[in-house]
């Protein structure tokens, strides 16, 4: 089964996609801020990470560096989902991001879209 980590400090946002995604079949994981993401991350390692940039503890920038330097972890596509501007695309997909979207131009089911094309590139979806 495939597994999608949400790592969000908006506990409302984060279980909307935790329950859009397990509708859709998928084995959801969520974490509320950037250390504990990391920790998931490394235990569970999910095929695909959803995470926002502003955190506590760790905000999203050092947990992608984390993330990416780790062997474990370096291959696991990570979608950053913000409500911050395009102000650090460019920063976050040099760092290694999949993707970085602005929370409110993406719904759920373009949210759902995103992740699906991305997986279908990574891994056989049977």
């Amino acid at each position: 089964m495939i597994k999608i980590l949400i790592v969000d400090d908006d506990l409302v946002l984060s279980e909307m996609y935790k329950n859009i995604f397990k509708e859709k079949g998928y084995e959801t994981y969520v974490a509320f801020d950037g250390y504990d993401g990391l920790i998931k991350a490394n235990s569970i390692l999910p095929d695909i990470i959803l995470m926002d940039m502003m955190m506590p503890k760790l905000n999203g920038l050092d947990v992608l560096d984390k993330l990416k330097k780790n062997p474990l972890t370096s291959a696991i596509p990570v979608v950053i989902l913000t409500n911050i501007e395009k102000v650090a695309e460019e920063k976050v997909i040099a760092k290694g991001a999949a993707k970085y979207i602005t929370k409110s131009e993406y719904n759920p089911p373009q949210l759902v879209a995103l992740v699906e094309t991305i997986l279908d590139g990574k891994i056989d979806k049977e």
